[in-house]
């Protein structure tokens, strides 16, 4: 689901904190390769 999110309404530090979280609970034991071009 795409969300779009305020300046006003961002914190970088809980951001980063759920989307790690999102990412380990996808990934498991595996391994997670990410790119960014840009």
């Amino acid at each position: 689901m795409i969300k779009e999110i305020t300046a006003h309404e961002l914190n970088p530090e809980t951001f980063i904190k759920e989307r790690v979280k999102e990412v380990q609970e996808a990934v498991g034991d595996g391994t997670a390769i990410n790119a960014l071009s840009g």
